[in-house]
C-alpha cells in the first residue's frame, strides 16, 4: 500500500513539472562551455603538448584518454599506473588517466593533469546538468521540464530521478552551485528543502532502544562534527590539508574549510 501511495504522488510530481529558467541555463551554458575551450587552448599552449604534436604530427585531443596518457608519461615524465592487460606492446589507452590517476599530478602542480580535469569538469557541467534541462524544455508544451521520479529501482528503495536528474546537483564549489540557479519557482512560490532527517538511524534507535544513540537524536546531536573535530585534534594537519585543497586558505574563512571537513 505504501508502494502504491508512493508512486501516486511521484505521478503527480512528474506531471506537475518544474520551470526553467532558459536565459540563465543558456547563461550558465556558455560560461561552462568558454572555460572548456580556455582549459583546451592552456593544454595546447603547453610546451609538452607542443612537443607531443611535433613527434605525433598531429593535434593533440584533450578528449583522448590515449593522448592524455601519452603527455602525461612520455613527454611530460609523469607516472600514472597502467591499465589492466597492457603489456607494453599494444596500441590504445596504456594508462589509467581517470580522476582519481590525476588527482595526485594535479596536487603535484601538473599543468596537463590540472587543464584536463578542468576540461572534464567544464564538459560534465555542460552535457550531464545544463544540456539536459535545455533540451528537456523543448519537449513539453507548458515548457517546464518533467522529470521522472522512481520509488521501486534503487537496492536501498530510495527515491530516485531521471531524465533529467534532479536529485544529483553538483556542489563541489561555487561555481558548481550556480547551476542550481536554473531551476526556478513559480511566481508567488518558493522553494522548501525537507529531508528523512536520519530516517536509518532513527529506526535501529527505535529497534535496538540504544539510549546514547536516542538521546543523540533528541538532541540533535551532529556526530559529523563531533568526528570531525576529533580527527582536529588528533590530526591537526587534516585542517591544512583540506585548506589546501579546497584553495581556501585565509584563516577568516576557517568555517568554511569546517564545513569541508565535515562533508568529508
Amino acid at each position: 500500500r505504501s508502494l502504491i501511495r508512493a508512486t501516486r504522488a511521484t505521478t503527480e510530481m512528474m506531471l506537475r513539472g518544474l520551470p526553467i529558467n532558459v536565459d540563465t541555463a543558456k547563461d550558465l551554458s556558455a560560461e561552462w562551455k568558454r572555460k572548456q575551450e580556455a582549459a583546451e587552448e592552456r593544454a595546447i599552449d603547453l610546451p609538452e603538448i607542443r612537443e607531443f604534436e611535433r613527434i605525433n604530427g598531429r593535434k593533440f585531443e584533450i578528449g583522448s584518454n590515449s593522448d592524455i596518457g601519452e603527455a602525461l608519461v612520455q613527454f611530460s615524465r609523469a607516472e600514472l599506473p597502467e591499465t589492466d592487460g597492457w603489456s607494453g606492446n599494444q596500441k590504445g589507452q596504456h594508462w589509467k588517466v581517470d580522476e582519481a590517476a590525476l588527482d595526485p599530478l594535479v596536487k603535484e602542480g601538473n599543468p596537463i593533469a590540472k587543464s584536463v580535469m578542468e576540461y572534464r569538469e567544464a564538459q560534465k557541467m555542460c552535457g550531464t546538468y545544463i544540456a539536459p534541462l535545455l533540451t528537456a524544455t523543448g519537449r513539453y508544451v507548458d515548457g517546464l521540464i518533467h522529470p521522472g521520479y522512481n520509488v521501486s529501482l534503487t537496492r536501498t528503495l530510495r527515491l530516485s530521478s531521471e531524465d533529467p536528474n534532479q536529485q544529483n546537483w553538483p556542489k563541489h564549489n561555487a561555481e558548481q552551485m550556480k547551476i542550481r540557479k536554473s531551476i526556478e519557482a513559480r511566481p508567488g512560490h518558493i522553494f522548501f528543502a525537507a529531508d528523512y532527517g536520519q530516517l536509518e538511524a532513527r529506526l535501529i534507535a527505535m529497534i535496538a532502544q540504544d539510549r546514547e544513540l536516542i538521546k543523540a537524536l533528541l538532541t540533535d546531536f551532529d556526530i559529523h562534527s563531533y568526528w570531525r573535530d576529533f580527527i582536529f585534534k588528533e590530526y591537526p594537519e587534516f585542517l591544512d590539508q583540506v585548506a589546501n585543497e579546497t584553495g581556501i586558505n585565509d584563516r577568516s574563512e576557517e568555517r568554511r574549510v569546517g564545513k569541508e571537513c565535515r562533508s568529508r
